[in-house]
């Protein structure tokens, strides 16, 4: 009797790519998350202006602040991530990106994996 295979290589490359994307947005999502309970919050505008971003078709994620949110947050983002020496109080803290970004590194090929491999099952 003959074996049919049905070979489905493109279904199964795109399917990895989105869910790779998915997984790169939850790995962004979880950096914004982390640095938004560190990043500097007197009127919470710079806090508002976080947002995270994802180009599938490259396979990139990224976070940042100051291009949303409204109020000229651009113009001090950069100051206060960069500004070790500035006051921030209550437990708020200048490279506030990069920190989440440390904190988070050790669970991101584990979020992407997991995605990944819930369309491979």
């Amino acid at each position: 009797m003959p074996i049919v295979v049905l070979w489905r290589g493109e279904d199964v490359k795109k399917a990895v790519r989105h869910a790779g994307a998915k997984g790169l947005f939850q790995v962004a999502e979880h950096v914004l998350e982390e640095s938004n309970r560190i990043v500097p919050h007197r009127t919470g505008q710079l806090m508002r202006s976080g947002e995270s971003f994802v180009d599938s078709d490259q396979g990139i994620s990224a976070v940042s602040y100051g291009s949303t949110g409204g109020g000229g947050a651009a113009a001090y983002a950069v100051a206060q991530h960069e500004g070790v020496d500035f006051n921030h109080p209550n437990g708020r803290e200048a490279k506030f990106l990069e920190k989440a970004v440390q904190r988070v590194a050790p669970e991101m090929t584990t979020i992407i994996h997991g995605k990944v491999k819930e369309v491979l099952k």
